[in-house]
């Protein structure tokens, strides 16, 4: 049940990211400059697709969009 949940938040997480993403027309690359990472992680975000360790800092990465 908790696997199924975190699948969950992960995939909501990843469709707001996307939506916020559209709305503000910024790209890929900008993002992952926003949020101080590669655009890979990037893409394996927006995909929904989280490593074995989870997302470290994500709230402080998500919060640097709309800086």
């Amino acid at each position: 049940m908790k696997a199924a949940k975190a699948e969950a938040v992960t995939r909501v997480v990843a469709w707001q990211l996307t939506q916020e993403v559209e709305r503000q027309g910024m790209t890929k690359a900008t993002l992952a400059e926003k949020m101080h990472t590669s655009r890979a992680q990037v893409d394996r975000i927006l995909k929904a697709k989280v490593n074995r360790g989870g997302w470290p800092n994500l709230d402080s990465s998500i919060s640097g969009i709309s800086a």
